[in-house]
């Protein structure tokens, strides 16, 4: 949810264009539905940025604790294996 509103806050013209894309569908008397999504490609291409930064933070997260626990052999050692 951070990243939502981080992104949101650093291109407010996003904002601009996704807001009148909402409103140009809904005509501002009811909430989006899933059967509204295929109208909304802004949005749509908003929610896959999020999902893209988010999962890319929880890999680098995941990737940082893992890494004080992770041994790698030395690349010299596993060519002589082969």
């Amino acid at each position: 949810m951070a990243t939502f509103f981080q992104m949101m806050a650093k291109y407010p013209e996003v904002v601009k264009r996704a807001h009148l894309e909402i409103d140009g569908v809904t005509c501002k008397g009811r909430l989006p539905t899933l059967d509204d999504r295929r109208d909304l490609p802004i949005i749509d291409c908003v929610m896959k940025e999020v999902f893209r930064c988010v999962s890319s933070e929880v890999m680098w997260s995941l990737l940082t604790l893992l890494a004080g626990s992770i041994r790698l052999a030395p690349l010299a050692s596993l060519s002589t294996r082969f």
